[in-house]
């Protein structure tokens, strides 16, 4: 084999500029790559690969990189996500290079918190069912952002992954999963906001958790949140204000619903049952 390229060795990109970049190695050496040698798609900055060296045919005394391998990097809340990097943000949709090399669609509907060009994100991958073969970004939270607070009250911070109109799910910080009803929220909740809550074995469900004493950090609901739909339960109303007028008969089968958020074309709808729906203006 050619010097240098027998073993393989650990390394971070250091730089990456379309096609091309510098990777660090573990040894004290940098390296040139393309893209061609990493299955011919690019590279992020910051991501952990394994690569055989060989040396550099242009630049004698220099050193490239062959046979790259991405080694994948996870988000340390124990959830099974994976970090990624945003690359063309458009306001409210735009791409990530995540770590294992996959690139996917990401919407602001799945994300926590707005975005732009070269965050650290961490996501789930799913299957895009808009384009075959292809992969969308779901339950989006920027790296770090995501954390265990001290604030004294013993409550963790976590992010609503799900919500029904009056209860719904968070994904915490330390990586578990509790149940939160609406009754234990000192504002209203919707999908994407981040919370503080203290934790507790859920009473009616053994190994599960539920929240309690939860609040909204950083305030209201942001504009893009759906809108909160009426409760199943709603206080009565003040005595001097009028009842509110019966809702307009439906067709059969079809629900109302309120449009939550809208960009162009498409958009997504809060149905008075908690479901939420893509929808194009065709």
């Amino acid at each position: 084999g050619e010097p240098g390229g027998a073993d393989r060795l650990e390394g971070v990109v250091a730089q990456w500029t379309g096609s091309w970049g510098f990777i660090d190695f573990l040894d004290g050496r940098r390296a040139y790559a393309h893209n061609s040698a990493s299955g011919g798609s690019p590279l992020v900055e910051g991501q952990a690969v394994l690569a055989s060296l060989v040396p550099d045919d242009r630049n004698e005394g220099k050193w490239q990189a062959r046979d790259v391998e991405r080694v994948a990097t996870y988000a340390e809340d124990g959830s099974g996500r994976i970090e990624g990097t945003v690359t063309g943000w458009r306001g409210a949709y735009g791409f990530a290079h995540f770590t294992d090399g996959r690139r996917a669609y990401v919407h602001s509907s799945f994300c926590s918190q707005p975005l732009s060009d070269g965050d650290v994100i961490i996501a789930s991958l799913v299957e895009d069912p808009q384009n075959l073969g292809k992969w969308q970004a779901q339950h989006v939270d920027k790296k770090a952002a995501m954390r265990i607070i001290d604030d004294g009250s013993g409550r963790l911070q976590g992010r609503v992954t799900q919500w029904h109109g009056t209860y719904g799910f968070i994904q915490l910080a330390d990586g578990r999963r509790a149940y939160v009803h609406n009754s234990q929220c000192g504002a209203p909740l919707w999908e994407g906001a981040s919370v503080l809550g203290r934790i507790a074995e859920d009473p009616k469900n053994p190994e599960k958790w539920q929240a309690f004493e939860v609040s909204v950090l950083n305030g209201a609901a942001p504009a893009s949140a759906p809108a909160r739909m009426p409760s199943p339960l709603p206080c009565p109303p003040a005595p001097a204000q009028p009842q509110r007028a019966a809702p307009r008969p439906q067709r059969p089968g079809r629900l109302q619903a309120q449009v939550s958020e809208w960009s162009g074309t498409f958009g997504f709808l809060q149905f008075e049952d908690g479901r939420r729906a893509y929808v194009h203006n065709s």
